[in-house]
């Protein structure tokens, strides 16, 4: 059986069946979005149990507990949502949705289109992707993502960070701008003081666009210091 991922998707899972699932469960958001079909909380939504994701042709050499597995990680990566929207509440069935960070990744290379998704039927059994490929802006934003991770002095909820990076969507030029920022803003008093537990968390920071702050009392920023060895090993991007 031979089943599609999207590279960039893969390269936050470390594994070709997490992406693959990730695939699946966008394939049918985006089917049932062109049909304006189960729209949940401003969201549209896919379901199954995990004993019919193992009749798929495309997961059937997977047991229900991997694929539980799967789902877990691709939860815990910031990938997919799940829920409960069952009218029967003895109805455990989960339904999923993918994130922000899924929809904007596929935006910039994978077909996005609904007259695309339009020419297969919901019994289809295969995923159908595309041979298009990211441009180069979009190609290199997870390693502009790791400079910027580097560089935060607070690595907390590395999902919601990396989902508003995602939104950004920034080039190298503005990256840099958020390096030098960010090297004299984690030298700030309110920053440094009681184990820097006022920093604010990185999507925070990104949602705000705390870059384009400037120094007080200071025209243009200080230069910028040495990188610390942890800053340095994402250099080579």
């Amino acid at each position: 059986m031979m089943f599609q991922f999207n590279t960039a998707i893969a390269s936050i899972t470390g594994n070709g069946d997490e992406a693959a699932f990730v695939h699946h469960i966008w394939y049918w958001v985006v089917w049932n979005r062109a049909r304006e079909k189960n729209l949940r909380d401003g969201k549209y939504w896919t379901y199954s149990s995990l004993q019919d994701f193992c009749k798929e042709d495309l997961f059937d050499y997977l047991t229900p507990r991997q694929i539980e597995r799967i789902i877990r990680n691709c939860v815990a990566n910031g990938l997919i949502e799940t829920a409960c929207y069952n009218e029967d509440g003895r109805d455990q069935t989960k339904w999923y949705t993918v994130t922000d960070l899924v929809l904007c990744i596929y935006a910039n290379g994978e077909m996005q289109s609904t007259e695309c998704v339009d020419t297969f039927h919901q019994t289809v059994k295969c995923i159908k992707g595309t041979d298009k490929r990211p441009d180069k802006r979009n190609t290199d934003i997870l390693p502009l993502f790791d400079r910027f991770w580097g560089a935060y002095p607070r690595k907390v909820s590395k999902a919601d960070a990396r989902k508003a990076f995602a939104k950004l969507n920034p080039d190298a030029a503005l990256v840099e701008d958020m390096l030098r920022a960010l090297d004299w803003q984690k030298r700030l008093p309110e920053w440094t003081k009681d184990g820097g537990q006022f920093i604010p968390y990185p999507a925070t920071w990104l949602n705000a666009r705390r870059w384009e702050d400037e120094p007080e009392g200071s025209a243009t920023p200080p230069k910028p210091s040495a990188p610390t060895k942890e800053e340095r090993r994402y250099e080579h991007w």
